[in-house]
């Protein structure tokens, strides 16, 4: 059996049917009642309570599993994947995808749609609308319930003097109203950048409960997961490796109003802008992707400088932050295994070789995948079942 995460039992020691979901769902191969008064320090007669709750809700079923020693079968709690559907979107700068998970996190279905970078915000809107349908209808949702809807958005920070720090500012705010005006369920925006984190520290092959992600597009954004969750601060702005400054590239101007900063010295735009100075004109991250695969010195040596410079950044960040892996993500990053390369390199060189730096494993549907295991999560919590449920149905848990 694996122990309950002590966050499951709120402060006042209580178990609700909430807090009796969480638990089920930790135990891949089921519970029975007794392991689960076990898990929970409590009584078999409140563990009946809470069971007969979620099984009359939909939440868990109950199946018998024969013993091999004879006797009576024991019963068998497990969550019900198929109670109810989670949708996820990201509203990428050139793609927009959407996808339907059930209640184990299994993806139903997806969709993706390519868009330009010139594509208005309502006409994006109206496109993911059309994706969320699509996949919905083709996850044969039947009398699923819609419990949640996340959304991966693209965020800004800009800076606020009268607030004397560096607010985000969420630049697809308008989404959440878009979707909650059509939609009966939950809606949840996250940053895309924490999406993608959280969907990749899930990820089967990487499972990393502390793990440093960047995505490194046109400009550079970071997220950090420290113990299964997304790191946000006291601040609740989480972490920004942008506009860590790069020494040697001290003279590089940024939007923010400093100079050197890492977005800035290395970032697609940058890159971009420096391919055109040498003759080499881009217009998309792509073509740098292409430039490189094809063997152009220029473009080459161009994303391996924003490597080295990216991966200076990274190591002192691994230093500080100690994660179990730095995953690489972005539209640059996946298509440049010259910038990968810098990145580890130098990040083996100056910490240690055991770090592991790898590019995400869920590729581009890093963003779509978390927008949807975070509404999960979400919609799932304890408080949130407790909700659904109509009424506290808390009971003081055993001391010891």
């Amino acid at each position: 059996m694996t122990r309950p995460d002590p966050r499951f039992i709120d402060a006042a020691s209580r178990f609700s049917a909430g807090h009796c979901l969480a638990v089920i769902r930790r135990q891949k191969d089921g519970v029975t009642r007794s392991e689960l008064c076990e898990l929970a320090g409590v009584s078999r007669s409140d563990v009946s309570d809470r069971v007969r709750d979620l099984v009359e809700h939909g939440y868990i079923t109950v199946h018998t599993r024969r013993p091999s020693t004879g006797g009576r079968p024991a019963d068998v709690l497990r969550l019900n994947s198929d109670r109810g559907v989670v949708l996820g979107a990201s509203l990428g700068s050139t793609h927009l995808r959407a996808a339907a998970i059930d209640m184990a996190g299994v993806v139903l279905a997806e969709e993706s749609h390519e868009v330009k970078l010139t594509t208005p915000v309502a006409t994006r809107l109206k496109i993911v609308h059309s994706l969320l349908r699509n996949t919905l209808e083709q996850a044969g949702t039947g009398t699923r319930e819609l419990m949640a809807i996340g959304l991966a958005a693209p965020g800004s920070v800009v800076p606020d003097p009268s607030a004397g720090r560096w607010p985000l500012v969420e630049v697809c705010r308008q989404s959440h109203d878009y979707f909650a005006a059509r939609y009966d369920a939950p809606i949840m925006v996250e940053h895309d950048a924490c999406a993608a984190a959280f969907a990749e520290s899930r990820h089967p092959r990487r499972k990393a409960a502390d793990l440093l992600f960047l995505e490194i597009d046109a400009s550079i954004q970071s997220a950090l997961v420290r113990g299964g969750r997304i790191h946000r601060g006291t601040n609740r702005l989480g972490i920004n490796l942008e506009h860590v400054m790069v020494p040697a590239e001290a003279d590089v101007a940024c939007a923010c109003g400093n100079v050197g900063c890492v977005g800035a010295v290395a970032g697609g735009a940058t890159i971009m802008e420096r391919a055109s100075r040498a003759g080499r004109p881009v217009h998309a991250v792509r073509d740098l992707a292409r430039l490189a695969a094809a063997g152009n010195r220029t473009i080459n040596g161009l994303l391996d400088d924003a490597g080295h410079a990216i991966g200076g950044v990274v190591a002192n960040a691994v230093r500080l932050l100690s994660p179990q892996a730095v995953v690489l993500g972005g539209e640059l990053a996946l298509s440049s295994p010259t910038l990968v390369a810098g990145v580890r390199d130098v990040v083996h060189d100056q910490v240690s070789p055991q770090v592991r730096v790898a590019g995400a494993a869920f590729g581009p549907r890093a963003g779509v995948f978390g927008a949807s295991l975070l509404a999960l999560e979400s919609s799932l919590a304890p408080a949130a079942v407790n909700l659904r449920l109509g009424a506290d149905t808390g009971v003081t848990r055993r001391a010891g």
